[in-house]
């Protein structure tokens, strides 16, 4: 299977199509920290060249992997600066 090479253009312009998507996402408060301003969205699931290419370049998101198993929590987000998961 053949990757797409993606310009800087392109990425660029991704990029600006996956920030509308998340922008308007809830993010949850840190316990810690009893703020958001830090906190990122966690997305599980495997995830498309796009989204990879968007977390890679951002860091606006943190992926979790695609595998699932009975009674997992899942992270609601990741706050960078005390670096816990929410």
């Amino acid at each position: 299977m053949n990757r797409k090479e993606y310009s800087e253009e392109e990425i660029k312009e991704l990029v600006q199509k996956v920030d509308d998507v998340y922008k308007s996402w809830p993010k949850p408060d840190c316990p810690d920290c009893k703020k958001n301003d830090d906190v990122i969205i966690t997305l599980y699931g495997m995830p498309t060249p796009e989204l990879g290419i968007y977390a890679q370049k951002t860091g606006k998101v943190k992926l979790m992997g695609c595998e699932v198993y009975p009674g997992q929590k899942f992270a609601k987000g990741f706050c960078q600066k005390c670096q816990k998961l929410i």
